[in-house]
Protein backbone atom coordinates (compact mmCIF):
# COMPACT_ATOMS: atom_id res chain seq x y z
CA UNK A 1 0.00 0.00 0.00
CA UNK A 2 2.77 2.39 1.01
CA UNK A 3 4.80 1.42 -2.05
CA UNK A 4 1.87 2.14 -4.34
CA UNK A 5 1.31 5.52 -2.69
CA UNK A 6 5.00 6.35 -3.07
CA UNK A 7 4.96 5.47 -6.78
CA UNK A 8 1.82 7.57 -7.25
CA UNK A 9 3.44 10.56 -5.52
CA UNK A 10 6.58 10.18 -7.65
CA UNK A 11 4.46 10.21 -10.80
CA UNK A 12 2.69 13.38 -9.64
CA UNK A 13 6.08 14.92 -8.79
CA UNK A 14 7.48 14.21 -12.25
CA UNK A 15 4.33 15.49 -13.96
CA UNK A 16 4.53 18.71 -11.94
CA UNK A 17 8.20 19.24 -12.74
CA UNK A 18 7.47 18.47 -16.39
CA UNK A 19 5.35 21.63 -16.49
CA UNK A 20 8.43 23.70 -15.69
CA UNK A 21 10.36 21.79 -18.34
CA UNK A 22 7.70 22.62 -20.95
CA UNK A 23 7.74 26.28 -19.91
CA UNK A 24 11.55 26.54 -20.02
CA UNK A 25 11.85 24.78 -23.39
CA UNK A 26 9.10 26.99 -24.82
CA UNK A 27 10.92 30.06 -23.54
CA UNK A 28 14.22 28.98 -25.15
CA UNK A 29 12.58 28.43 -28.56
CA UNK A 30 10.38 31.54 -28.33
CA UNK A 31 13.27 33.88 -27.48
CA UNK A 32 15.06 32.66 -30.59
CA UNK A 33 11.98 33.25 -32.76
CA UNK A 34 11.55 36.74 -31.30
CA UNK A 35 15.10 37.60 -32.30
CA UNK A 36 14.57 36.55 -35.92
CA UNK A 37 11.11 38.12 -36.14
CA UNK A 38 12.39 41.12 -38.12
CA UNK A 39 13.82 38.83 -40.80
CA UNK A 40 10.65 36.76 -40.85
CA UNK A 41 8.67 39.91 -41.53
CA UNK A 42 10.84 40.66 -44.57
CA UNK A 43 10.47 37.12 -45.90
CA UNK A 44 6.86 36.28 -45.06
CA UNK A 45 5.18 39.63 -44.50
CA UNK A 46 4.06 38.63 -40.99
CA UNK A 47 4.48 41.75 -38.81
CA UNK A 48 7.32 41.53 -36.30
CA UNK A 49 5.17 42.71 -33.34
CA UNK A 50 2.65 39.97 -34.09
CA UNK A 51 5.34 37.25 -34.00
CA UNK A 52 6.83 38.63 -30.79
CA UNK A 53 3.43 38.95 -29.14
CA UNK A 54 2.48 35.40 -30.11
CA UNK A 55 5.70 34.08 -28.57
CA UNK A 56 5.17 36.05 -25.35
CA UNK A 57 1.58 34.77 -25.08
CA UNK A 58 2.82 31.20 -25.58
CA UNK A 59 5.38 31.63 -22.79
CA UNK A 60 2.69 33.10 -20.53
CA UNK A 61 0.32 30.19 -21.22
CA UNK A 62 3.00 27.62 -20.33
CA UNK A 63 3.98 29.67 -17.27
CA UNK A 64 0.49 29.75 -15.71
CA UNK A 65 0.41 26.08 -14.58
CA UNK A 66 3.91 26.53 -13.17
CA UNK A 67 2.75 29.45 -11.03
CA UNK A 68 0.06 27.15 -9.61
CA UNK A 69 2.84 24.65 -8.84
CA UNK A 70 4.79 27.34 -6.97
CA UNK A 71 1.81 28.05 -4.72
CA UNK A 72 1.25 24.32 -4.23
CA UNK A 73 4.83 23.87 -3.03
CA UNK A 74 4.84 27.06 -1.00
CA UNK A 75 6.91 26.76 2.20
CA UNK A 76 9.14 28.85 4.47
CA UNK A 77 12.02 29.04 1.99
CA UNK A 78 9.75 30.10 -0.86
CA UNK A 79 8.17 32.69 1.45
CA UNK A 80 11.62 34.10 2.32
CA UNK A 81 12.47 34.30 -1.36
CA UNK A 82 9.25 36.19 -2.15
CA UNK A 83 9.45 38.53 0.85
CA UNK A 84 13.12 39.41 0.30
CA UNK A 85 12.41 40.16 -3.35
CA UNK A 86 9.44 42.37 -2.43
CA UNK A 87 11.50 44.23 0.20
CA UNK A 88 14.42 44.89 -2.15
CA UNK A 89 12.40 45.95 -5.17
CA UNK A 90 9.70 47.73 -3.15
CA UNK A 91 12.34 49.54 -1.11
CA UNK A 92 14.05 50.65 -4.29
CA UNK A 93 10.82 52.22 -5.61
CA UNK A 94 10.12 53.97 -2.29
CA UNK A 95 13.64 55.27 -1.58
CA UNK A 96 14.43 56.24 -5.18
CA UNK A 97 11.05 57.21 -6.68
CA UNK A 98 12.67 59.41 -9.33
CA UNK A 99 14.57 56.58 -10.97
CA UNK A 100 12.46 56.27 -14.13
CA UNK A 101 14.91 53.81 -15.69
CA UNK A 102 14.15 51.33 -12.91
CA UNK A 103 10.43 52.01 -12.56
CA UNK A 104 9.65 51.97 -16.29
CA UNK A 105 12.05 49.32 -17.60
CA UNK A 106 13.81 47.08 -15.10
CA UNK A 107 11.00 46.60 -12.55
CA UNK A 108 8.28 45.54 -15.07
CA UNK A 109 10.73 43.23 -16.85
CA UNK A 110 11.79 41.58 -13.61
CA UNK A 111 8.34 41.20 -12.07
CA UNK A 112 6.53 40.01 -15.21
CA UNK A 113 9.13 37.63 -16.64
CA UNK A 114 12.26 36.97 -14.59
CA UNK A 115 10.74 36.62 -11.11
CA UNK A 116 7.99 34.10 -12.04
CA UNK A 117 10.45 31.93 -13.99
CA UNK A 118 13.06 32.03 -11.20
CA UNK A 119 10.34 31.22 -8.63
CA UNK A 120 9.46 28.09 -10.62
CA UNK A 121 13.06 26.88 -10.64
CA UNK A 122 13.30 27.56 -6.93
CA UNK A 123 10.62 24.86 -6.50
CA UNK A 124 12.09 22.29 -8.90
CA UNK A 125 12.77 18.79 -7.57
CA UNK A 126 13.50 16.58 -10.59
CA UNK A 127 15.63 17.79 -13.50
CA UNK A 128 15.98 14.72 -15.71
CA UNK A 129 12.88 15.34 -17.82
CA UNK A 130 13.56 19.08 -17.96
CA UNK A 131 17.01 18.30 -19.37
CA UNK A 132 15.55 15.99 -22.04
CA UNK A 133 13.08 18.70 -23.06
CA UNK A 134 15.88 21.27 -23.14
CA UNK A 135 17.94 19.03 -25.45
CA UNK A 136 15.00 18.78 -27.86
CA UNK A 137 14.43 22.55 -27.73
CA UNK A 138 18.16 23.12 -28.32
CA UNK A 139 18.15 20.93 -31.41
CA UNK A 140 15.07 22.76 -32.74
CA UNK A 141 16.72 26.16 -32.28
CA UNK A 142 20.15 25.20 -33.63
CA UNK A 143 18.90 23.23 -36.64
CA UNK A 144 16.45 25.99 -37.61
CA UNK A 145 19.17 28.61 -37.20
CA UNK A 146 21.67 26.68 -39.33
CA UNK A 147 19.14 25.97 -42.10
CA UNK A 148 17.86 29.55 -42.20
CA UNK A 149 21.35 30.98 -42.15
CA UNK A 150 22.67 28.70 -44.89
CA UNK A 151 19.72 29.15 -47.26
CA UNK A 152 18.35 32.59 -46.36
CA UNK A 153 21.42 34.32 -44.91
CA UNK A 154 21.17 37.97 -45.91
CA UNK A 155 17.43 38.04 -46.54
CA UNK A 156 16.61 36.81 -43.02
CA UNK A 157 19.51 38.20 -40.98
CA UNK A 158 19.77 41.75 -42.30
CA UNK A 159 21.08 43.06 -38.98
CA UNK A 160 24.83 42.42 -39.13
CA UNK A 161 25.15 42.71 -35.35
CA UNK A 162 22.51 41.24 -33.08
CA UNK A 163 23.31 40.69 -29.42
CA UNK A 164 19.79 39.36 -28.83
CA UNK A 165 20.23 36.65 -31.46
CA UNK A 166 23.54 35.65 -29.90
CA UNK A 167 22.08 35.45 -26.40
CA UNK A 168 19.17 33.32 -27.62
CA UNK A 169 21.65 30.74 -28.95
CA UNK A 170 23.90 30.44 -25.88
CA UNK A 171 21.66 28.09 -23.85
CA UNK A 172 21.06 25.69 -26.80
CA UNK A 173 24.78 25.64 -27.69
CA UNK A 174 25.85 25.08 -24.07
CA UNK A 175 23.30 22.28 -23.76
CA UNK A 176 24.63 20.53 -26.87
CA UNK A 177 28.18 21.01 -25.55
CA UNK A 178 27.28 19.08 -22.41
CA UNK A 179 25.51 16.37 -24.41
CA UNK A 180 28.44 16.04 -26.80
CA UNK A 181 31.08 15.75 -24.06
CA UNK A 182 29.17 13.54 -21.60
CA UNK A 183 26.57 11.50 -23.47
CA UNK A 184 27.17 11.27 -27.20
CA UNK A 185 28.52 8.30 -29.08
CA UNK A 186 31.14 9.01 -31.73
CA UNK A 187 28.76 9.47 -34.70
CA UNK A 188 26.36 11.71 -32.76
CA UNK A 189 29.31 13.66 -31.38
CA UNK A 190 30.39 14.52 -34.93
CA UNK A 191 26.88 15.72 -35.79
CA UNK A 192 26.64 17.88 -32.65
CA UNK A 193 30.12 19.28 -33.22
CA UNK A 194 29.15 20.25 -36.78
CA UNK A 195 25.95 21.96 -35.56
CA UNK A 196 27.87 23.87 -32.89
CA UNK A 197 30.60 24.90 -35.35
CA UNK A 198 28.10 26.12 -37.97
CA UNK A 199 26.19 28.04 -35.30
CA UNK A 200 29.40 29.73 -34.13
CA UNK A 201 30.14 30.73 -37.72
CA UNK A 202 26.66 32.24 -37.89
CA UNK A 203 27.27 34.13 -34.64
CA UNK A 204 30.57 35.48 -35.99
CA UNK A 205 28.74 36.77 -39.06
CA UNK A 206 25.63 38.11 -37.33
CA UNK A 207 26.22 38.11 -33.58
CA UNK A 208 28.54 39.36 -30.85
CA UNK A 209 31.89 38.18 -29.51
CA UNK A 210 30.63 37.75 -25.94
CA UNK A 211 28.37 34.84 -26.82
CA UNK A 212 31.20 33.03 -28.59
CA UNK A 213 33.42 33.40 -25.53
CA UNK A 214 30.72 32.03 -23.22
CA UNK A 215 30.06 28.98 -25.41
CA UNK A 216 33.76 28.17 -25.76
CA UNK A 217 34.35 28.58 -22.01
CA UNK A 218 31.40 26.29 -21.26
CA UNK A 219 32.73 23.64 -23.65
CA UNK A 220 36.22 23.78 -22.09
CA UNK A 221 34.68 23.57 -18.60
CA UNK A 222 32.77 20.40 -19.52
CA UNK A 223 35.94 18.90 -21.02
CA UNK A 224 37.81 19.63 -17.81
CA UNK A 225 35.09 18.16 -15.59
CA UNK A 226 34.79 15.08 -17.79
CA UNK A 227 38.34 14.03 -16.93
CA UNK A 228 41.62 15.85 -16.35
CA UNK A 229 43.71 13.47 -18.45
CA UNK A 230 41.28 13.77 -21.33
CA UNK A 231 41.13 17.55 -20.80
CA UNK A 232 44.90 18.00 -20.82
CA UNK A 233 45.37 15.95 -23.99
CA UNK A 234 42.62 17.84 -25.82
CA UNK A 235 43.88 21.21 -24.63
CA UNK A 236 47.36 20.29 -25.90
CA UNK A 237 45.83 19.73 -29.33
CA UNK A 238 43.98 23.07 -29.11
CA UNK A 239 47.18 24.85 -27.99
CA UNK A 240 49.15 23.27 -30.85
CA UNK A 241 46.55 24.38 -33.38
CA UNK A 242 46.59 27.91 -31.95
CA UNK A 243 50.38 28.10 -32.15
CA UNK A 244 50.30 26.87 -35.74
CA UNK A 245 47.38 29.06 -36.86
CA UNK A 246 48.09 32.24 -34.87
CA UNK A 247 50.75 33.58 -37.27
CA UNK A 248 48.19 33.22 -40.06
CA UNK A 249 45.33 34.83 -38.10
CA UNK A 250 45.09 37.93 -40.29
CA UNK A 251 45.33 35.88 -43.48
CA UNK A 252 42.56 33.52 -42.30
CA UNK A 253 40.18 36.34 -41.34
CA UNK A 254 40.86 38.17 -44.60
CA UNK A 255 40.23 34.97 -46.53
CA UNK A 256 36.88 34.55 -44.76
CA UNK A 257 35.95 38.14 -45.64
CA UNK A 258 36.83 37.58 -49.30
CA UNK A 259 34.83 34.35 -49.35
CA UNK A 260 31.84 36.18 -47.88
CA UNK A 261 32.15 38.87 -50.55
CA UNK A 262 32.21 36.22 -53.27
CA UNK A 263 29.01 34.56 -52.07
CA UNK A 264 27.46 38.02 -51.64
CA UNK A 265 26.85 37.84 -47.89
CA UNK A 266 26.97 41.18 -46.10
CA UNK A 267 30.04 41.32 -43.89
CA UNK A 268 29.42 41.64 -40.15
CA UNK A 269 30.53 44.09 -37.49
CA UNK A 270 32.03 41.27 -35.42
CA UNK A 271 34.05 39.96 -38.37
CA UNK A 272 35.30 43.49 -39.11
CA UNK A 273 36.41 43.85 -35.48
CA UNK A 274 38.20 40.48 -35.56
CA UNK A 275 39.99 41.53 -38.74
CA UNK A 276 41.03 45.02 -37.64
CA UNK A 277 41.02 45.17 -33.83
CA UNK A 278 40.21 41.91 -31.97
CA UNK A 279 40.34 43.70 -28.59
CA UNK A 280 38.09 46.59 -29.61
CA UNK A 281 36.17 47.69 -26.50
CA UNK A 282 33.17 49.25 -28.31
CA UNK A 283 33.37 52.28 -26.02
CA UNK A 284 33.22 50.23 -22.81
CA UNK A 285 36.41 51.64 -21.28
CA UNK A 286 35.08 55.20 -21.54
CA UNK A 287 31.80 54.11 -19.89
CA UNK A 288 33.66 52.26 -17.13
CA UNK A 289 35.79 55.33 -16.43
CA UNK A 290 32.70 57.53 -16.07
CA UNK A 291 30.89 55.08 -13.77
CA UNK A 292 34.03 54.51 -11.72
CA UNK A 293 34.59 58.25 -11.32
CA UNK A 294 31.00 58.66 -10.13
CA UNK A 295 31.43 55.78 -7.68
CA UNK A 296 34.82 57.02 -6.43
CA UNK A 297 33.41 60.44 -5.52
CA UNK A 298 31.19 58.85 -2.84
CA UNK A 299 32.18 55.17 -2.59
CA UNK A 300 29.90 54.40 0.37
CA UNK A 301 26.73 55.92 -1.13
CA UNK A 302 23.80 53.65 -1.92
CA UNK A 303 22.42 55.03 -5.18
CA UNK A 304 19.98 52.24 -6.05
CA UNK A 305 19.49 49.90 -8.99
CA UNK A 306 20.08 51.45 -12.44
CA UNK A 307 21.87 54.46 -10.92
CA UNK A 308 24.53 54.06 -13.61
CA UNK A 309 21.90 55.16 -16.17
CA UNK A 310 22.10 58.68 -14.74
CA UNK A 311 25.85 58.71 -15.47
CA UNK A 312 26.15 57.12 -18.93
CA UNK A 313 22.52 56.70 -20.09
CA UNK A 314 22.72 52.89 -20.11
CA UNK A 315 23.91 49.99 -17.97
CA UNK A 316 27.57 49.68 -16.96
CA UNK A 317 28.34 46.64 -19.14
CA UNK A 318 29.95 44.91 -16.15
CA UNK A 319 28.34 43.39 -13.06
CA UNK A 320 31.18 44.63 -10.86
CA UNK A 321 30.68 48.35 -11.45
CA UNK A 322 26.92 47.90 -11.65
CA UNK A 323 26.75 46.47 -8.12
CA UNK A 324 29.33 48.83 -6.62
CA UNK A 325 27.66 51.92 -8.07
CA UNK A 326 24.20 50.71 -7.03
CA UNK A 327 24.92 49.63 -3.44
CA UNK A 328 28.20 51.28 -2.49
CA UNK A 329 31.49 49.77 -1.39
CA UNK A 330 30.19 47.97 1.71
CA UNK A 331 26.95 46.35 0.53
CA UNK A 332 28.06 46.10 -3.11
CA UNK A 333 31.35 44.56 -1.97
CA UNK A 334 29.51 42.01 0.17
CA UNK A 335 27.25 41.02 -2.75
CA UNK A 336 30.25 40.72 -5.11
CA UNK A 337 32.17 38.63 -2.58
CA UNK A 338 29.15 36.34 -2.11
CA UNK A 339 28.76 35.92 -5.88
CA UNK A 340 32.48 35.20 -6.22
CA UNK A 341 32.32 32.49 -3.55
CA UNK A 342 29.18 30.97 -5.08
CA UNK A 343 30.72 30.92 -8.57
CA UNK A 344 33.93 29.41 -7.20
CA UNK A 345 31.93 26.65 -5.55
CA UNK A 346 30.11 26.17 -8.85
CA UNK A 347 33.42 25.68 -10.65
CA UNK A 348 34.51 23.12 -8.07
CA UNK A 349 31.21 21.21 -8.13
CA UNK A 350 31.28 17.93 -10.02
CA UNK A 351 28.88 17.54 -12.95
CA UNK A 352 27.17 14.31 -11.93
CA UNK A 353 23.59 14.62 -13.20
CA UNK A 354 21.16 16.69 -15.26
CA UNK A 355 20.64 19.19 -12.45
CA UNK A 356 24.37 19.98 -12.36
CA UNK A 357 24.42 20.20 -16.14
CA UNK A 358 21.57 22.75 -16.26
CA UNK A 359 23.26 24.72 -13.49
CA UNK A 360 26.47 24.97 -15.53
CA UNK A 361 24.60 25.66 -18.78
CA UNK A 362 22.83 28.61 -17.13
CA UNK A 363 26.01 29.84 -15.43
CA UNK A 364 27.86 30.08 -18.71
CA UNK A 365 24.97 31.98 -20.28
CA UNK A 366 26.05 35.07 -18.31
CA UNK A 367 29.66 34.18 -17.38
CA UNK A 368 32.23 35.41 -18.39
CA UNK A 369 30.08 37.96 -20.25
CA UNK A 370 29.10 39.50 -16.91
CA UNK A 371 32.55 41.11 -16.70
CA UNK A 372 32.18 43.08 -19.92
CA UNK A 373 28.52 43.00 -21.00
CA UNK A 374 24.96 42.61 -19.80
CA UNK A 375 23.04 43.75 -16.75
CA UNK A 376 22.50 41.56 -13.71
CA UNK A 377 18.99 42.90 -13.18
CA UNK A 378 17.49 41.68 -16.47
CA UNK A 379 19.57 38.54 -17.00
CA UNK A 380 16.94 35.78 -16.85
CA UNK A 381 19.44 32.93 -16.81
CA UNK A 382 21.44 34.53 -13.99
CA UNK A 383 18.36 34.47 -11.77
CA UNK A 384 17.49 30.92 -12.86
CA UNK A 385 21.05 29.87 -11.96
CA UNK A 386 20.76 31.61 -8.58
CA UNK A 387 17.36 29.96 -7.93
CA UNK A 388 18.70 26.46 -8.69
CA UNK A 389 21.83 27.08 -6.65
CA UNK A 390 20.00 28.36 -3.57
CA UNK A 391 17.73 25.32 -3.64
CA UNK A 392 20.77 23.13 -2.85
CA UNK A 393 21.77 21.81 0.54
CA UNK A 394 24.39 19.09 0.82
CA UNK A 395 23.80 18.15 -2.78
CA UNK A 396 20.02 17.90 -2.39
CA UNK A 397 17.22 20.21 -3.37
CA UNK A 398 15.93 22.25 -0.46
CA UNK A 399 12.27 21.29 -0.59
Amino acid sequence: MKLGLKVKNNIKLKMSDNLIGIMFSTMVVSLFIINIAAGLQEMTGVPQPMVSMACMILIFITLLPCIYLVFKRFNARVAIFWISTALVWGGQSIIFPGNEFFNEQTLPTFLLTIFPVAACFFCMREYAELYRMLVKASYIVIIIFVILFVFFGDSLFKDTYSMGLTNSLIIPLNTLSYKMVYQDKRRQRIIDAALIALSLVGIVLRGSRGGIISVICCFIFFLYKKGRTNFISRMCIVAFCMVVLLPFYGMIIQGIIELIDEVEITSSRTLWILANDPFHDSGRIDMWKQVWSSFAEHPFYIRGVNSDYFVIGTYSHTYILELLHSFGLIFGGIILAALFVVMLRGFKRKVTDERDAILVVCMFSFFPQCFFSGSIWVSTYFWIWLAILTSYRNGKVNM
